[in-house]
């Protein structure tokens, strides 16, 4: 998945783009700030199939089936749960904390274009 083997959230963000186009996400941006990463949508992607039973949150935490990209696919944030040292997502003013310390001050705000509504938040360290 790493191509050199360094958990990159450049990398971790274009498999959750190609996922979210997936589920009909027309535009997703992709933008950092430091070691904030961020995939940010007009389209609620992640809350898109999840069985009844299902949680936004278990996305990062469990396999969840993506047959959409073949039967033995699963949803991509499930590597962000993995890899990633801090979640949060915003869906359209509802925040959500996934994993680790969140700061006060949203660090998506003021990078993701405002029309951007759905914003799954990931901070991965980088790596000298």
């Amino acid at each position: 998945m790493f191509p050199d083997g360094v958990v990159s959230g450049s990398v971790l963000m274009s498999n959750i783009a190609f996922g979210a186009a997936a589920l009909g996400a027309g535009h997703v941006e992709i933008c950092n700030s430091g070691d904030w990463w961020f995939a940010a949508s007009e389209t609620n992607w992640l809350e898109c199939d999840l069985s009844e039973n299902a949680s936004v949150e278990e996305l990062f935490k469990s396999r969840v089936r993506f047959p959409k990209l073949g039967p033995s696919s699963y949803r991509p944030e499930l590597y962000v749960g993995a890899f990633a040292e801090a979640i949060y997502l915003d869906l359209d003013g509802r925040y959500i904390s996934i994993k680790g310390e969140i700061p006060d001050t949203r660090p998506h705000e003021g990078v993701v274009p405002p029309w951007c509504v759905y914003v799954l938040s990931c901070f991965v360290r980088t790596t000298n």
